[in-house]
């Protein structure tokens, strides 16, 4: 569809408010306007529209569209609409890249922090939002957009992190360990490159739930010595 008249773009508030993108392209999701997949006025009546943040999206005449967020008509790109658009250009794609060498993999980490104010909410609920989120993002195609790369695999996880170690209590925890004899000093290498290659949370799990324990085989320890010393002291108290 490469007319302006009678083609139609769908539009968020919400999308652009939050994400700066409230402009739908189908096989991608919310974009800038300049990127939208245009449509027919038969496609507003039969298309559903996507999901939106407060389901707010809507159709929207491109020349409307265009007079706010576009650029000239003369530098819009039109993007492939129907199934033969879309096949033509995958078939040009891959014209294009034919002599191109196996592409090199590469793993990438996205680290994401959140701190909620939960004012009454349940923080599980507030992870499993934050996983849809992500879900979400995913199955819209986001982790590639627009570019010719593809995922091999991917992983996701949303937990709750735990709270922070103090690195005083636990070096005199692993000192003590030494000194008691529980941690030989040859062992001191293979112990600093499992621990260095663990994931922060599950080191700080595993730590926590070691001196915890050790905790309670202090104070174990410490209930038979005294009842040890009262037993003696009624013993020799008889005598």
């Amino acid at each position: 569809m490469s007319e302006n008249i009678n083609s139609y773009v769908i539009y968020s508030p919400n999308e652009s408010a939050v994400l700066d993108d409230g402009f739908w392209r189908n096989g991608f999701g919310w974009t800038t306007f300049d990127r939208a997949t245009r449509f027919s006025q038969q496609d507003t009546q039969t298309m559903s529209l996507p999901v939106s943040t407060g389901a707010d999206a809507k159709w929207v005449l491109w020349e409307e569209a265009n007079a706010s967020y576009g650029a000239p008509v003369s530098e819009t790109v039109v993007m492939p609409h129907d199934q033969d658009d879309h096949a033509a250009w995958e078939f040009l794609m891959e014209e294009t890249h034919e002599d191109n060498e196996a592409s090199e993999t590469v793993t990438v980490r996205l680290t994401l922090d959140v701190t909620y104010s939960l004012n009454g909410e349940n923080a599980t609920e507030m992870v499993s939002r934050l996983r849809k989120m992500c879900e979400r993002a995913i199955g819209e195609g986001m982790l590639t957009g627009e570019t010719d790369a593809e995922v091999e695999e991917y992983s996701m996880d949303a937990l709750i992190q735990p709270e922070p170690l103090s690195e005083d209590e636990l070096a005199d925890f692993m000192l003590q360990r030494i000194e008691n004899g529980n941690l030989a000093p040859e062992d001191l290498p293979v112990r600093l490159a499992r621990y260095g290659l663990m994931e922060p949370s599950a080191f700080v799990d595993e730590m926590r739930e070691r001196m915890e324990l050790a905790k309670d085989a202090a104070a174990s320890c410490s209930a038979r010595r005294r009842d040890h010393h009262i037993k003696w002291l009624l013993v020799t108290s008889e005598a």
